[in-house]
């Protein structure tokens, strides 16, 4: 076999050794372009198509932008099973965002907390997942669930011909979403080709397996001309891992770390009885019911509770099978072109993906909750002689050494576990997505060349969780009132260790019905007309000068409901029929025209020293949004100079945009009113009157917040700057190097300042940043309390002038205004037992900043030896700054290398070797040590849990065509296996507890697996 060509990934042998001396953090993935002799032969065949990223202009390369492809010859190096797997190697694509393993535990950052499917997505520049757009031969395609996101494994990897990834703002040439950059997935052209493919990746827990089946065939047909079809069907299965065979990165028991539970819960089975006295503190206090000797016919006593404040605790991951869930997909994708005229082209594409499976749900593995117990319980050890002797039991002692006495209404609270009655709680998720793509092409006069593509397409995400507590069964089954006949009580204050503790029929009879269970869906569709021209304008002494221009018209259309929004239990004995009363629906519809000028100033003909090229392009976009009618304009500049043929610098500037996602437009999204009773004092506010608060500065106090979308938000600014040169010195064969610098500045950052989700309701009020988005009550804050946009948005209709005091009568109005109106059915708002101190605006609002720049460094060297065809190469990006502002009045915090941001350097060597029918590859990826903030860590950390080791890991690449064995049937089979992470080296630790439950590594910056071995056969009929 031909030598394999590998394109810009790294530097050349002495750039290798400079970087490697310097700790250099040179990340995945050697990017070879996809070259060789198979692909060459695919050329020779395919039917003549030419997609350029980053230009609408027929035959002009890039200008001013750099450009990364990684194409089939990488697929099989890396033994990529799907899209992503390969671009994680990229190190500008940062795996902060949604992939298969961010939806449980530690921190989810930039959305990863919404990954209902666990979805993948592409993260440029680690500035969020809906500032990278995903695109297929460079159309716009439907996005995924609540994301915004497009998931780019719904293309076999054995169907794209390369994904090219331009790493600055795009929106001029392509709209919304190209902030940080676009991903062009690149489909294979029509060939006379039959493959079969199949890989099977060994790893901890249940193994990865995939097939495909790749048919193509070209034709040429009288009258018409040249065509042909290929298309691929796969089929994937990722296995479950379970916390117990990845427990050193699963874990929440940081009793070794902090000496304490840390953030396991003290929800567990056996239960938590709560305290008993008169003083907050004494009924907060817990007691633990013994984990033996109360059977499911026994009864607890109080004196065989556990010492006081000594609760029992249960891991969140004891039960969980699947922190890295199972997963299945089918995918199938064609791509399809023909001539019907020599004049007139026609080409068509079309894909169904569907993906289901099972996880862990979310934070929680199985329904926890605080029961109340009245004493009408028979188990309960302040249950009345009656309610005992109903199950045969004794009236229960009250004799105990701690001095422990019922309440005087004999009512108990327990924290409870239903891991033993319902099982583990399971998240199953459905996704299909399916969507076709049709062109005409028009040759027209002076090599013009006229297009009107239309595209459709259709997302339709559905999760269901099981299983799940019906709270009216539930108080039913605790107190016995309304409890049908044949259904036993429940007993929480037994053990499980001495048998089952309830009786299934009760266990049965707790889980949600078929009509109450919420089944949550969301459905996303866009169709999408672009016309589109161009074609030369005129000669200069450089070159010509050409011009695209075109016209977009999209229709986005977003439906979503059962529960998924404005969750709510319908009573089972209520409902006969589940209604789909939670439906919500929004649409947009999104205009555009754009244009581009390229014009080439000086060409290597006219001889000018020390400028071999001089090129410029200019682009520009202007939309139209209905929701809002919102309109913007974003220019985008290039150039590109080569002082001598071998040097090319170059650079751009522009400005990008990205729409609101429908999702955040929608007002039902998450819509609700969220109390913080009990969780915050007078004294955790700064300038409240403490002498309105009844008990002073330990006064509990109730803050609201109004969540969901806002169908007022504007889009989301960017602004880029890039400048790099690439060099390939003719007097040294086969290198080459480039260098890039980047800045992006990303403003409008769409967020919920106001809801206690991103921020606690203290600093809301005490950071000042949020003035505007808080409704604050005159008797608390009298010189704070004013008109502003949260109090005009509560009370639209009143009148009120903005900038005027607030008066007591006025905030009085909000809360009840707020409960009338139909986004918030029943809520209750405020618990009355508290005074309110304010009400914060949670909604969606375009607010906050992230800047961030940096260099891309990038070489290869392919040169023969005796042995074969050698290659080495690098790629590596160093951020110089990432820092960000939660709003426009908020200082700027320097984020990189920080823990849920950005690295500083991050890379990946590579070397290999190609001998004939043998070939082999050695990567290392390494990722520089970085910092945890104190507010990714559990109280009571030391210092020295403040700093994350960097790691080093290492890949090997074998290959070996079978055919070199002579047998014929081997003809056209290649081998490949495929070794990550090859010493089994386990993540760095990291004491990763921003969220439930808490994890022992970081999930951007590492694996949990530890080494996996891939074995990959092709082959080709």
């Amino acid at each position: 076999m031909a030598s394999r060509t590998f394109r810009a990934v790294g530097l050349g042998t002495t750039a290798l050794a400079l970087l490697m001396s310097a700790g250099v953090a040179l990340a995945q993935s050697a990017s070879g372009g996809a070259s060789g002799q198979g692909q060459a032969a695919d050329q020779s065949q395919s039917v003549e198509s030419v997609v350029v990223t980053g230009s609408h202009i027929h035959g002009v390369a890039v200008v001013g932008s750099s450009n990364i492809s990684v194409g089939q010859d990488d697929f099989l190096v890396n033994n990529a099973p799907n899209v992503q797997a390969l671009l994680d190697t990229q190190p500008q694509v940062v795996n902060i965002g949604l992939s298969s393993n961010t939806s449980v535990g530690g921190t989810r950052s930039q959305g990863a907390g919404n990954n209902q499917s666990y979805q993948s997505s592409i993260n440029l520049r680690g500035v969020g997942i809906e500032a990278t757009l995903t695109m297929i031969d460079g159309q716009r395609v439907v996005t995924a669930g609540q994301s915004g996101a497009t998931d780019p494994n719904i293309i076999p990897p054995d169907m794209l011909q390369r994904v090219d990834i331009q790493a600055d703002g795009g929106s001029a040439i392509y709209g919304s979403d190209a902030i940080a950059g676009t991903v062009n997935l690149v489909l294979r052209e029509p060939v006379d080709i039959a493959q079969v493919t199949g890989q099977y990746q060994f790893k901890r827990g249940a193994g990865n397996w995939q097939t495909s089946i790749l048919l193509g065939r070209t034709w040429t047909l009288p009258n018409f001309g040249d065509g042909g079809i290929i298309f691929d069907y796969a089929r994937d299965y990722e296995g479950p891992s379970s916390a117990r065979n990845l427990s050193y990165g699963y874990n929440d028991n940081l009793v070794p770390y902090i000496g304490t539970a840390g953030l396991q819960s003290t929800s567990s089975s056996p239960g938590n009885v709560f305290g008993f006295g008169a003083t907050a503190a004494q009924q907060q206090t817990l007691y633990a019911v013994p984990a033996s000797g109360i059977g499911s016919k026994g009864q607890l006593t109080l004196g065989q509770l556990g010492p006081a404040g000594q609760p029992n605790y249960s891991s969140l991951y004891t039960n969980v099978q699947d922190v890295i869930p199972q997963i299945t997909r089918d995918t199938f994708f064609y791509n399809m072109k023909q001539d019907m005229a020599p004049w007139l082209h026609f080409a068509s594409w079309g894909e169904f993906n569907r993906r289901s499976g099972t996880s862990a749900y979310g934070s929680a593995t199985q329904p926890q909750q605080t029961l109340t117990v009245p004493n009408t319980n028979p188990y309960s050890p302040c249950a009345t002689a009656a309610a005992a002797a109903s199950a045969g039991l004794p009236a229960p002692s009250q004799v105990n050494a701690q001095g422990l006495s019922c309440p005087a209404n004999g009512t108990l609270k327990v924290a409870y576990d239903f891991v033993n009655e319902l099982g583990a709680e399971q998240r199953h998720f459905k996704e299909q997505n399916y969507a076709g793509d049709m062109a005409l092409t028009v040759d027209l006069p002076w090599d013009w060349h006229s297009s009107v593509t239309g595209y459709w397409g259709k997302d339709i995400v559905d999760t269901t969780t099981v299983p799940t507590v019906n709270t009216t069964a539930l108080t039913q089954a605790l107190s016995g009132v309304g409890l049908p006949s044949g259904v036993p009580m429940l007993n929480p204050f037994c053990s499980d260790q001495n048998g089952p503790c309830n009786n299934p029929t009760t266990d049965l009879y707790l889980q949600q019905s078929p009509y109450s269970l919420l089944k949550p869906f969301i459905t996303n569709s866009t169709w999408d007309v672009n016309l589109h021209a161009d074609g030369p304008l005129f000669d200069l002494p450089g070159g010509t000068v050409r011009l695209a221009l075109g016209l977009e018209y999209e229709h986005e259309y977003l439906d979503s409901g059962d529960g998924l929004y404005r969750g709510q239990t319908i009573s089972v004995s209520s409902v006969p029929d589940f209604p789909s009363f939670n439906d919500a629906r929004l649409q947009r519809i999104d205009k555009s025209a754009y244009g581009e000028l390229y014009v080439p100033l000086i060409g290597p003909e006219m001889d000018i020293p020390f400028v071999n090229k001089l090129e410029a392009t200019v682009a520009w976009r202007y939309s139209w949004y209905s929701l809002g009618s919102v309109t913007t304009t974003n220019p985008k500049y290039g150039f590109n100079y080569n002082p001598i043929e071998d040097l090319r610098i170059h650079g751009s500037y522009g400005t990008s945009f990205k729409a609101p996602n429908l999702t955040e437009a929608l007002p039902q999204v998450s819509a609700g009113l969220h109390d913080n009773t009990n969780q915050y004092t007078c004294g955790s506010y700064a300038g409240i009157n403490l002498a309105a608060c009844p008990i002073g500065a330990a006064s509990p106090i109730s803050a609201i917040s109004v969540d969901g979308g806002n169908p007022n938000l504007k889009p989301q600014q960017g602004r880029s700057w890039s400048l790099g040169f690439d060099w390939t010195p003719r007097f040294l064969e086969g290198f080459t190097t480039s260098i890039n610098w980047y800045r992006l500045h990303y403003t409008g950052q769409i967020s919920q300042p106001g809801s206690d989700g991103n921020f606690f309701p203290y600093q809301v009020v005490n950071t000042g940043y949020f003035n505007d988005l808080v409704a604050l009550n005159p008797t608390y804050f009298p010189n704070r309390a004013v008109v502003n946009t949260a109090v005009l948005s509560f009370l639209p209709n009143a009148g009120l002038t903005r900038g005027a005091a607030l008066t007591q009568a006025q905030f009085n109005a909000i809360l009840p205004a707020l409960q009338s109106n139909p986004l918030y059915p029943g809520a209750s708002g405020q618990n009355p037992g508290f005074p309110l101190a304010l009400i914060s605006d949670g909604q969606n609002v375009n607010t906050g900043a992230t800047n961030t720049d940096g260099f891309d460094i990038s070489a290869q060297y392919i040169f023969d030896t005796d042995w074969g065809t050698a290659h080495l190469g690098a790629t590596a990006t160093f951020v110089d700054s990432f820092n960000t502002q939660v709003s426009e009045a908020a200082p700027a915090i320097e984020e990189d290398n920080q823990f849920g941001f950005v690295v500083r350097w991050r890379g990946r060597l590579q070397a290999g070797l190609d001998n004939g029918p043998y070939s082999g590859t050695l990567f290392m990826n390494y990722v520089n040590p970085y910092h945890v903030s104190a507010a990714y860590l559990p109280v009571g950390a030391g210092p020295q849990y403040g700093s994350v080791a960097g790691n080093v890991t290492w890949d090997l690449s074998l290959g070996y065509n079978l055919e070199a064995l002579g047998t014929s049937y081997l003809q056209g089979t290649r081998l490949q296996i495929y070794g990550q992470n090859i010493l089994d080296k386990k993540p760095p630790f990291v004491l990763n507890a921003a969220g439930q439950p808490a994890l022992l590594f970081d999930p951007n910056e590492a694996s949990a697996l530890g080494g996996t071995w891939s074995i990959r056969l092709v082959k080709e009929f």
